[in-house]
């Protein structure tokens, strides 16, 4: 569910390594708007964000491990507690293995994913205002911004439903507001315009799967 552009680690950090870090960086990141090395540390409440033609792998040990990719923006929300982390997915792509069943959750500009230790791939598109959920392994529930359970307050602004799902007889099934997916390796691929949700057949051609980064990735987040 990500480029194949593979990575192999070059160097070893000196000294004390942080217990959350950017494990992996190639290309420029900044933390909070200012730019970091490779191996510096990541807090609850950073904001993460990679630029052309790079990208970042961060580990949070007890957690999981995430593959920011090229012009990608992510908020660290909130992951002292192991067991309910929250992260967001400002723009670009990210490639999440969380290794810790629990009540976590990735929020999207246009959706919300749940999951419990669930590999997944996630995409947003500004211009067409549109997520990307590819579910690699697990379990997950994906909910629009058109689902009322996900107006926390009042002072929300109203929210104009979106026009019903067109899908065309084939391109896969159709919801709104609200859809549960299960996976074992084959690959759900789920499209989130608006209130509407499209879980693409398995066998589409769009799925931009990469199991030897997965393997990757886990060899990174087993590294002492």
């Amino acid at each position: 569910c990500s480029p194949t552009d593979g990575f192999a680690r070059k160097r070893k950090s000196k000294g004390v390594m942080p217990v959350n870090q950017i494990l992996k960086l190639n290309g420029i990141i900044t933390k909070n708007a200012s730019p970091v090395p490779e191996f510096s540390g990541a807090k609850e409440g950073d904001i993460l964000e990679t630029f052309e033609s790079g990208f970042a792998v961060i580990r949070i040990p007890g957690l999981g491990i995430f593959r920011m990719g090229p012009k990608t923006k992510l908020g660290l929300t909130k992951f002292a507690n192991r067991d309910k982390s929250r992260f967001e997915l400002f723009k670009g792509e990210i490639l999440c293995l969380f290794r810790r069943a629990g009540d976590h959750e990735l929020k999207l500009p246009n959706s919300v994913v749940s999951l419990q230790g669930t590999t997944l791939y996630a995409s947003t598109d500004s211009y067409e205002k549109s997520d990307e959920v590819c579910l690699c392994d697990g379990k997950i529930q994906v909910r629009t911004f058109g689902d009322a359970s996900l107006v926390p307050a009042p002072a929300q602004p109203t929210l104009v439903p979106a026009a019903p799902a067109t899908a065309d007889p084939g391109s896969g099934n159709a919801s709104s507001g609200k859809l549960s997916v299960s996976s074992q390796w084959m690959h759900k691929l789920i499209n989130i315009k608006g209130e509407n949700i499209i879980e693409v057949p398995d066998n589409a051609e769009l799925l931009r799967h990469s199991d030897h980064l997965i393997k990757e990735l886990e060899s990174l987040y087993a590294l002492p």
